[in-house]
């Protein structure tokens, strides 16, 4: 019986690494995801926030995680955060501006250990490099869009 199983357990694990993995798309929408994002009020209060409404997808190759793409895109007026003042003010025309600019858009993917793609804000198009498993981090400042 002991010998069964160890026969089994060999077969089953030949069968999973003969298995091909193939690319899965991975939907990027709320409940299950979320963009953040904090605002520096006076420049000095950090102010976490979130959108509510976006939506997007992440391909990743489980064979290929260096290859994966990214593509999401953020309603600006469905920011949400706890104070209605700080609200207003980041969607107002000296922020986000939604109502000329109400979507904020970004494309990539995998480079290495780091997110690597175009981030399109307030009708500019820049390259935006994301956070990578090092623990870098991209600090985006609005003078750049």
């Amino acid at each position: 019986m002991c010998r069964l199983m160890v026969v089994l357990l060999v077969l089953l694990s030949l069968l999973c690494v003969s298995t091909q993995a193939r690319a899965e798309r991975h939907a990027l929408a709320p409940p299950l995801t979320q963009v953040a994002i904090r605002i520096n009020v006076m420049g000095l209060i950090p102010v976490d926030s979130t959108f509510d409404r976006f939506e997007g997808w992440f391909d990743l190759d489980p064979a290929r995680p260096d290859a994966c793409r990214i593509r999401l895109r953020i309603e600006t007026a469905s920011l949400s955060t706890a104070s209605d003042t700080v609200r207003e003010d980041a969607i107002g025309p000296g922020f986000l501006d939604s109502a000329r600019f109400p979507v904020i858009a970004y494309d990539g993917g995998c480079e290495g250990d780091a997110i690597v793609g175009r981030l399109d804000m307030h009708g500019v198009t820049r390259p935006f490099r994301g956070l990578g498993s090092n623990g870098a981090e991209n600090r985006l400042k609005l003078e750049q869009f």
